[in-house]
């Protein structure tokens, strides 16, 4: 997959659907396709490790990220976790063999290691 577009919202709530990010400031989102495979990464900068928790906890029951790139929602993989004030999303869809999309899915996640670098430097 390579690179489609990057968006920048002061707005988390509008990322999502069906659930809030509490005291977020601030979420990024980049958007990839290519291979028939689509996804996207979105990170949210909370307030702190409550808020992302929580915000994880509704993204498993309440609702998820608004899909901005268009693929099979049916059979798609994700995955959201909270990392400090910070919680990353990674969903990925399309027509390929399930493999093919966990090996994209965990690209996809490799993503927030930006995020563990900034962790780690604040320690």
């Amino acid at each position: 997959m390579s690179l489609a577009a990057t968006r920048e919202f002061a707005d988390c709530d509008e990322v999502l659907s069906g659930a809030t990010a509490q005291g977020c400031t601030q979420a990024l989102q980049a958007t990839y396709q290519g291979g028939g495979v689509a996804g996207q990464f979105v990170i949210f900068n909370l307030g702190d490790g409550r808020a992302a928790d929580a915000l994880v906890a509704a993204l498993r029951t309440d609702g998820f990220v608004r899909q901005d790139i268009t693929f099979e929602a049916v059979g798609s993989r994700a995955q959201a976790r909270a990392m400090g004030h910070y919680v990353t999303v990674s969903w990925v869809g399309g027509a390929v063999p399930a493999e093919d999309l966990v090996t994209a899915l965990v690209a996809l996640d490799g993503l927030g290691k930006v995020v563990q670098g900034r962790i780690i430097a604040a320690v």
